[in-house]
């Protein structure tokens, strides 16, 4: 009996580098870090899901993942018994991080610098270990100079953390009513003042745009009836933030 709670995708062909592909869409769950790096291997050739195939399971797609962890990762020649139980540790790491990335990825961007920047965590491992890079577009726009001094040297996490102690530092600083008479109430101009942030502490971010060499600008269609051509591209996963998201609401999208 399947289980209820695994979750099916399913299957679309397109043609990729002239040749037919399948690939897996969404489901009314949302994006998740698991589909895409399957997508990845689908389109490099390194897995196959067979063209006859309407439908993927969530526990299919583990084990196509994990194989090929296992597959790109055997003991190599001259290797010492330490390195051969890093690289084992490494593996096991990676496999039992597939299934917690259907749920989401924890990610911590960092603002200056490279579209590769993050601060590292477990969950990195299988896309160290799969060659697959991981990119953002939360960068700070360079070209708004006193901005970029203070954002493209924090992560996001410092970033909030620095918003917190400034906003606690604004309203220790405004005068408690209850130190005001009401017999002498303060100048309109005092009670209606606002006290706002000084300009190196307004944040500017500049999304980078990730152009791979294909000669198609749009994505692949989602829908099941058509067929997309692409051609010459890169194949990178990039984390997009949803309309009104902050990086780290990316790690629950499910």
């Amino acid at each position: 009996m399947a289980d209820p709670g695994n979750r099916y995708y399913l299957t679309k062909q397109i043609q990729f580098l002239n040749r037919s592909v399948s690939i897996l869409l969404q489901n009314t769950n949302g994006p998740c870090p698991l589909l895409a790096i399957c997508n990845c291997l689908l389109l490099n050739g390194s897995i196959h899901i067979h063209e006859d195939q309407a439908a993927v399971d969530e526990e299919q797609i583990v084990n196509l993942i994990a194989n090929r962890l296992i597959e790109t990762n055997l003991a190599v020649e001259g290797e010492t018994l330490e390195m051969s139980e890093n690289r084992q540790t490494q593996l096991n790491d990676a496999i039992s991080i597939l299934p917690i990335l259907q749920r989401g990825l924890d990610v911590n961007i960092k603002f200056g610098g490279s579209v590769k920047g993050f601060e590292y965590t477990k969950e990195f491992t299988p896309f160290d270990m799969l060659g697959l890079d991981l990119v953002h577009g939360w960068l700070a726009d360079p070209q708004d100079e006193k901005s970029y001094e203070v954002i493209s040297k924090l992560t996001y996490n410092h970033a909030v953390e620095k918003l917190i102690q400034f906003r606690n530092s604004t309203s220790q600083n405004q005068p408690s009513s209850s130190s005001t008479s009401p017999l002498s109430p303060p100048p309109p101009e005092e009670a209606t003042r606002s006290i706002s942030p000084t300009p190196s502490s307004e944040v500017t971010l500049l999304p980078c745009v990730i152009s791979p060499t294909s000669t198609s600008s749009s994505p692949p269609s989602t829908s099941s009836s058509s067929s997309v051509e692409i051609s010459n591209a890169e194949i990178i996963p990039c984390i997009v933030p949803l309309k009104g998201q902050s990086p780290n609401e990316i790690t629950t999208p499910n």
